[in-house]
């Protein structure tokens, strides 16, 4: 097991022995004589805690294999009292593997050297994501493209600009120069380093870059890269480096069991469409009753009113003549229902009908939601508006070929009914305190 930091703000713990590792939990003290804030941007597994100069970063189990990567991303805002060489930070790891315990560290962070202040350039970058997608399951490979930007948005120049973009994803198989505006680049095994030269002031320089490559851990929020950039005032003479900016964050999902190949005999909707009805006066006479509710039924077709007729010079579709009537029931104070229908609803429609075989049977479904729209009675009148949503379907029954993940589990055991015993609930009750609190 080994810890390293990249640039100021950037941990990555990395498992490249053989076998898990568990109770994972790494420190990270914070070097600077006065800490303003500390705040964790991202990470990718565990919780983290801070207190006082030190992050506390609870990893929990990582899995063996280097490919399999805890990042961790903060920001620091501070100062050093004194000038000269310093350290940001410094961070030990500790965990347990079947071995034994286990430790490494302290890692340093990247080497500051502090001057007397001086006005600083303003060096920047930006990212966005060109192509590749934001959703894709553990260990399945893919290619994102991306630009970097780098601007000089100071006072002078910046000489020697260096831009370094760090690829996050745990396996790497090719990563590609698409386009440069200026400067040169090299590649390692996870890293982009760019090296632009100089910048004038108001200049903005733009990398397009390709990478392939696969996550193997699940993560909501997992960054695609992270890049910094690093150049040279020399009015100043001294270093400015823009803050780490994070890519695109993709959405690493939890494997998927292998699916079998299974052939079922089910319903395909061929085709469909939607309607609506409106009613705005349906009369029910209540009695000497009053109305507790309205409940609307399925609709239905009216039994020989369906004609289904072929259309000239439109093979495959269809003419379909019906007429459709809603059931409804009027629920009164003292339990008794007034059943009833709206009024019928007549459809002539064309929808799409292969043409088949004479045995193979299409069949019409349709169905509806229906809601009271507004109500009101009146000398023992009810009115009522209603609104009726419909949806039409040409539904055969055939053979399909479709991924499964086998037999469904066990149910769970059914709950039985429990009459309510007040004596037992109270036979468990808290036995209640007899006298009043006394003074103290």
């Amino acid at each position: 097991m080994r810890v390293v930091e990249f640039c100021n703000e950037l941990i990555r713990i990395e498992n490249d022995g053989g076998s898990p590792i568990n109770n994972t939990i790494m420190t990270d003290t914070i070097l600077l004589d006065n800490i303003d804030s500390i705040t964790v941007l991202d990470i990718c597994q565990g919780s983290v805690s801070i207190t006082a100069n030190t992050i506390t970063w609870d990893i929990g189990d990582l899995a063996q294999g280097v490919s399999n990567v805890a990042v961790l991303q903060a920001e620091i805002t501070g100062s050093f009292s004194t000038i000269g060489n310093k350290v940001l930070d410094e961070a030990n790891v500790q965990g347990n593997s079947k071995g034994g315990p286990l430790t490494d560290g302290p890692a340093t962070g990247q080497g500051i050297t502090v001057q007397q202040e001086f006005a600083e350039p303003i060096l920047t970058n930006n990212k966005t994501l060109i192509d590749g997608p934001t959703t894709i399951p553990v260990n399945e490979f893919s290619t994102w493209e991306f630009t970097v930007e780098i601007s000089n948005a100071g006072t002078g120049i910046i000489q020697d600009v260096i831009a370094t973009d760090l690829i996050l994803l745990n396996i790497i198989t090719e990563i590609v120069e698409v386009s440069l505006s200026k400067g040169s680049v090299s590649f390692s095994s996870d890293q982009i380093t760019w090296d632009i030269g100089d910048l004038a002031l108001g200049e903005t320089v733009t990398g397009i870059f390709k990478v392939v490559g696969a996550f193997t851990a699940p993560c909501d929020q997992q960054p695609l890269n992270r890049t910094f950039a690093v150049g040279f005032d020399p009015v100043t003479n001294q270093f400015v480096e823009t803050g780490i900016e994070s890519g695109a964050t993709i959405n690493v999902l939890s494997p998927i069991e292998p699916f079998k190949s299974e052939c079922i005999i089910t319903d395909k909707v061929y085709a469909h469409c939607q309607q609506r009805e409106c009613f705005t006066d349906v009369e029910v006479n209540l009695g000497n009753n009053q109305l507790q509710d309205i409940k609307f039924k399925q609709g239905v077709i009216v039994e020989n009113t369906l004609v289904i007729t072929d259309i000239l010079n439109k093979p495959n579709f269809k003419r379909v003549q019906f007429v459709l009537t809603i059931p409804y029931e009027v629920i009164l104070t003292n339990g008794e229902k007034i059943e009833g229908v709206l009024p019928d609803i007549s459809k002539d429609i064309v929808l799409f009908i292969p043409d088949s075989r004479d045995e193979f049977d299409f069949r019409i479904v349709v169905e509806t939601a229906s809601k009271v729209l507004e109500e009101q009675v009146q000398n023992d009148i009810l009115t009522f508006a209603a609104g009726v949503f419909i949806i039409i379907k040409v539904v055969g029954k055939v053979q399909l070929l479709i991924p499964s993940f086998g037999f469904c589990v066990d149910p769970p055991l059914c709950e039985e009914f429990t009459p309510r015993d007040i004596c037992k609930e109270f036979d468990y009750a808290s036995f209640p305190d007899f006298y009043p609190e006394q003074y103290e």
